[in-house]
């Protein structure tokens, strides 16, 4: 790396062993750890050498400092991937994507103007200082609500997807293009929650504020989609591929309103090739059991032969792969107690084939 840049010589205000994260915002080695832990707060940012288990850089939020933040601003997500931290904001209706590049020694905020971006050009080692120059962006996002950010190198070229109110963007940071994924089939406006990008795939939950979430499987967007797969019955089916033609096994809509996932590659249980994807769910308004988190592990190429598994506060089910019949883990309809003839008993399943109690 090179050592000429502003936050490889910047003042180390004390040793880890000495070191305060309340008061400092530089401890322990100059260079950047070879494990660390970035750790997002409303207000802050800081990253953690995690061999020493202290604080190596602390970023503060706030108006024209490299974070930029206020007090209706919040940091929302934040990854790092060769180099380049990204940390999403919220707020207000004036979020934006933080771009700090520790090669280049700068940070890009960028929101949804495609002309105007905003630099902070002192270099890390003032990133709690102001500045705020505007400069020419490239592009813009869909939307300045963002609630996830995740980033990857896909045949050569770094692709950065951000979830937000608005939809995803996924940005070709290579190409300097982006393109975007919406639906206005959603009641109450499109919002992304989480986003993941794997292979050539994007993994993301979108739903709207009064709908279920769904979870899609596609392939990198080429072009925008503005109206993507416009209307899904609540619970219906939650991963297609790119032109919905194919589509993955249902989830049940006893689990619903996905809102995170991640997804880890060549760990299906189901082939040993295909990927594994966890995502957690939430219920709202009474419609479902609370939610928890549900396992599918991808038969890639044979999709509904892929297998779930679901976990709630009430129940683990069975590992449920393809076409599966039913499965009742003997859990009466929405939480009530199972009575003679009185409440059904849930099938998880996707068939939803419920039995009466006798």
């Amino acid at each position: 790396f090179d050592t000429t840049k502003s936050w490889y010589t910047e003042t180390i205000d004390a040793t880890y062993d000495a070191c305060n994260p309340s008061t400092h915002d530089r401890c322990g080695t100059k260079y950047f750890p070879e494990k660390a832990y970035i750790v997002l707060t409303l207000d802050n940012v800081y990253i953690f050498d995690a061999e020493e288990n202290a604080l190596w850089m602390k970023f503060n939020a706030a108006v024209s400092l490299m974070i930029y933040g206020s007090s209706s601003i919040d940091n929302s997500s934040v990854y790092m991937l060769n180099g380049r931290m990204y940390v999403g904001t919220r707020g207000g209706g004036v979020g934006a994507l933080n771009i700090v590049d520790f090669l280049q020694d700068k940070r890009n905020y960028i929101y949804t103007s495609g002309t105007v971006w905003y630099e902070h050009q002192l270099g890390i080692g003032s990133r709690n200082s102001t500045s705020h120059v505007s400069v020419t962006g490239t592009y813009g996002i869909v939307n300045r609500e963002i609630n996830d950010v995740h980033a990857a190198v896909i045949n050569g070229k770094t692709y950065v997807a951000v979830a937000t109110d608005g939809g995803v963007s996924v940005i070709n940071e290579t190409d300097g293009t982006v393109k975007n994924f919406g639906s206005t089939g959603y009641s109450g406006g499109v919002i992304s929650s989480s986003v993941f990008l794997v292979q050539d795939r994007l993994y993301l939950t979108q739903g709207g504020s009064t709908t279920q979430g769904q979870m899609y499987k596609i392939e990198i967007p080429s072009t925008d989609w503005t109206n993507g797969k416009a209307l899904f019955t609540a619970g219906d089916v939650l991963i297609a591929t790119n032109g919905y033609s194919s589509f993955w096994p249902q989830i049940s809509n006893h689990i619903n309103h996905a809102n995170s996932l991640y997804v880890t590659e060549g760990t299906s249980s189901v082939d040993g090739t295909s990927n594994t994807v966890y995502f957690s769910t939430y219920s709202a308004q009474g419609s479902a059991p609370n939610g928890g988190a549900i396992i599918l592990q991808e038969k890639q190429g044979d999709d509904t032969n892929g297998s779930l598994k679901f976990f709630t506060k009430d129940y683990i089910s069975e590992e449920m792969v393809g076409d599966i019949r039913g499965m009742w883990p003997m859990y009466g309809t929405l939480g009530a107690t199972i009575a003679n003839n009185t409440y059904n008993i849930d099938d998880v399943s996707v068939k939803s084939s419920e039995l009466t109690a006798k």
